[in-house]
């Protein structure tokens, strides 16, 4: 086996050689003066992410024709520095996440709102919130066990589903079962998470007939990457959105007449469990009317129109009476009374404002590519990051995806105006709902709570919409460089962990 990845290391020399550098530049480009003056660790870890690039290029000359197995190994080995060298809970709403997660681990699938307490959670939660922002490696829960004692927490996500949180609180249950110390009961539900990432990406890629490696590429992308690492359910909802996605491809390229109940019903029961996690990708369901018709099983397009009915009643039923009406409680309670926060409030201001609210309309382009120029922003004040070097290849890198990789069957333009539709449903509805539940009324020209993120699952279908490459089909050298391009970003996202360091 080592002279089989041995002799793939010579012939792979050139790709390795531009992957090398193109990784060194990268990182010295985000080296500080505090990384120069102890540089052992920026070593170390260069030269593990290195060697971790070399053996997946080669695996990938190995195994090229199993892309879902490559993507299951890059997640995972690139994922691991992100879980374990990552400061605590500085992943957007981490801490929040791990607090529904320590309750699930309980049995406590629907937590109880308590007036003026908040939910009953444990002292551990409490840790690690006062640890927040803290390197793994120096915080004193390295070496306390966890603590159980009950206690109160004011916010645990209360608006999200259980099932959102059952692969954290089975790592969570494994830390307790080997009665290791605190820290680890959070790292475990992080490592817990990224494992089922990489399972999820995997189960997308193969059953996708198309797109495989932009798939791999965009699933990888250094944001979709670094949650991963974490606990927060963004997880779920990025890997359910790639196999939505791929089901729909599946479909697509399906023979006449094989779409049959068995097929349809898991597809929507994907779309429910994913609208449940993140409401505006119920829309998603609207990518079943893209689909040709003669797809189906004859006298099926019935249950097509009855899934779609169904769908969209449950999607009402849970937002309105469920996600909403928890919404506010947790600190989002405060923000709403502090800066006048109010969904009724602000659409009576916009109707009564006809005229700004068109504008606020128009202006949408603007809100929409300000979001999306966020590539590699990463956290949330005071640990914001970003490397000035990537934020202007990687968009480069991610537009040549999109625009030109070689798509063998390219979509008929009804299905592209379909696709096209669903992903501004979502981003549209994405910005009202920010709008409505996050801005302060009156303020519609500054829309709040935004962030890129929200978005990651919907780049798989932008080379569906707006691919115009000429060429049929992408060559072995285009996948090849395209994969070791994702590397190299995926490598850059872990190489900026040193600045904690």
């Amino acid at each position: 086996m080592n002279c089989v990845y041995l002799d793939e290391t010579i012939k792979n020399k050139k790709y390795i050689s531009i992957f090398f550098i193109l990784v060194l530049v990268i990182f010295l480009s985000m080296l500080q003066m505090k990384n120069l003056t102890s540089p052992s660790m920026e070593i170390v870890l260069f030269v593990v992410v290195t060697l971790i690039g070399v053996f997946l290029i080669n695996y990938y000359t190995l195994h090229g024709n199993e892309v879902y197995k490559v993507a299951f190994l890059l997640i995972v080995l690139l994922g691991l520095f992100v879980v374990f060298l990552n400061p605590i809970a500085i992943v957007p709403d981490e801490d929040e996440h791990f607090a529904r997660a320590i309750t699930t681990s309980t049995g406590d699938f629907f937590p109880v709102y308590l007036e003026d307490k908040g939910f009953m959670s444990f002292q551990i939660v409490s840790d690690i919130v006062n640890n927040k922002g803290v390197n793994p490696v120096d915080s004193s829960l390295i070496e306390s066990p966890g603590n159980f004692t009950s206690t109160y927490f004011h916010s645990i996500f209360q608006q999200n589903p259980f099932y959102g949180y059952l692969v954290q609180a089975l790592g969570i249950l494994i830390a307790e079962m080997f009665s290791l110390p605190a820290l680890f009961t959070f790292l475990f539900a992080r490592l817990a998470n990224l494992i089922l990432y990489a399972i999820l990406i995997a189960i997308a890629i193969r059953k996708t007939p198309i797109l495989k490696i932009p798939m791999l590429a965009m699933a990888c992308m250094p944001f979709a990457l670094y949650s991963a690492g974490s606990v927060s359910i963004d997880v779920l909802i990025n890997g359910l959105s790639f196999i939505v996605v791929a089901y729909f491809l599946s479909f697509w390229k399906s023979d006449v007449n094989s779409i049959g109940k068995k097929e349809l019903s898991i597809f929507i029961l994907l779309i429910i469990l994913l609208g449940f996690c993140k409401v505006t990708y119920f829309a998603f369901i609207f990518l079943i009317f893209c689909i040709p018709h003669n797809r189906f099983k004859k006298n099926h397009y019935k249950y097509v129109l009855i899934s779609f009915l169904a769908v969209v009643c449950i999607a009402l039923s849970w937002n309105f009476f469920y996600a909403m009406p928890n919404l506010s409680h947790s600190y989002r309670l405060a923000h709403f009374l502090i800066n006048n926060v109010s969904s009724s409030g602000q659409i009576e201001y916009m109707l009564n404002n006809g005229l700004e609210t068109f504008l606020m309309f128009c202006n949408f382009p603007n809100y929409i590519s300000g979001t999306f120029s966020m590539f590699f922003i990463m956290e949330v004040p005071p640990w914001q990051y970003t490397s000035p070097f990537i934020t202007v290849i990687y968009p480069l890198f991610i537009g040549a995806l999109i625009l030109l990789y070689p798509i063998k069957d390219k979509l008929p333009t009804r299905m592209r105006v379909g696709v096209l539709i669903v992903a501004v449903m979502v981003i549209v509805g994405t910005f009202l709902i920010q709008l409505l539940t996050w801005t302060s009324v009156g303020e519609i020209f500054s829309i709040q709570g935004v962030q890129f993120r929200y978005f990651i699952p919907l780049f798989i279908l932008f080379p569906l919409i707006l691919n115009f490459s000429d060429n049929q089909e992408a060559s072995e050298k285009i996948d090849k460089t395209v994969f070791i391009l994702t590397i190299v970003f995926a490598a850059a996202l872990v190489l900026s962990l040193i600045r904690f360091y």
